[in-house]
């Protein structure tokens, strides 16, 4: 596989072990979308949640590695209300998509996996990126090491 990043944003950490087992199966860094404090606090999926519905988008750390230098880009996050985090959505916003080659991968506890993945394919495609593969992970009641080992099964099917 060429060149490739794996970002990922988790409030659990199932999503991280998700990342976690992709970026070792792919032999790819591992990079965390990580929320700015607000008023000496990390937001709560509550505040950050009613801040959307308004419009807002979470503040983030942009310190993040230049993704200009890979070639494949995979992106991940948990669902939240229905829809993909609003921290990945800060994330997409502070990057140039254009050309990029792009996996996106979502953890949901019950529901919407689908819609959240058509929503983050649809903003990521208007920004000129392509998207390749996507995949829905139901994370309830699952052990790190179970979603792990669920991370690098899928990560097998990027390097097709």
């Amino acid at each position: 596989m060429a060149s490739c990043i794996v970002v990922v944003f988790s409030r659990s950490g199932r999503t991280r072990a998700l990342a976690e087992g992709i970026a070792r199966e792919l032999g790819a860094q591992l990079e965390e979308i990580r929320l700015k404090k607000v008023r000496n606090r990390i937001p709560t999926p509550g505040m950050i949640l009613r801040g959307f519905k308004k419009g807002e988008l979470p503040a983030i750390h942009t310190d993040f590695p230049d993704l200009g230098k890979f070639d494949e880009i995979v992106l991940g996050g948990p669902v939240w209300g229905f829809d993909i985090a609003p921290p990945v959505l800060s994330f997409i916003e502070h990057v140039n998509w254009s050309g990029k080659k792009v996996h996106l991968f979502v953890s949901e506890a019950f529901l919407g996996g689908r819609r959240a993945l058509t929503h983050l394919k649809r903003i990521l495609e208007n920004k000129g990126a392509r998207v390749e593969k996507e995949r829905a992970f139901p994370t309830l009641l699952r052990h790190p090491k179970t979603l792990q080992i669920c991370g690098r099964e899928w990560a097998k099917t990027l390097k097709d």
